[in-house]
């Protein structure tokens, strides 16, 4: 499965869970247009092995190349946990620091 439509299943279930979209709306302040255009979305079950992550209960965020490639996600816990913020892991294309 390609990062993209990985990104791509993570938004769609964005656009249908409604903790994480108020959360993103009314805290942080970001509108519909905004949240597609950066392509942020929603991890409700691990079902995205690939990433190397656990991003259950995460608002996600593509991490892209200069080319604007998606080379890995970032993800925001809703509500308690820790840590607060997670990455993918670093590889080839993607180097944390």
């Amino acid at each position: 499965m390609s990062l993209l439509s990985v990104c791509e299943q993570l938004c769609e279930t964005l656009s249908r869970t409604d903790a994480p979209r108020v959360y993103l709306r009314d805290t942080r302040g970001l509108c519909n247009a905004t949240i597609s255009d950066l392509g942020i979305g929603y991890c409700d079950i691990n079902t995205f092995g690939t990433l190397g992550v656990n991003l259950d209960g995460r608002i996600t965020f593509p991490i892209k190349n200069t080319d604007g490639d998606i080379i890995g996600f970032g993800g925001r816990i809703l509500g308690d946990g820790s840590p607060k913020y997670l990455n993918s892991p670093a590889s080839a294309v993607y180097d944390k620091s």
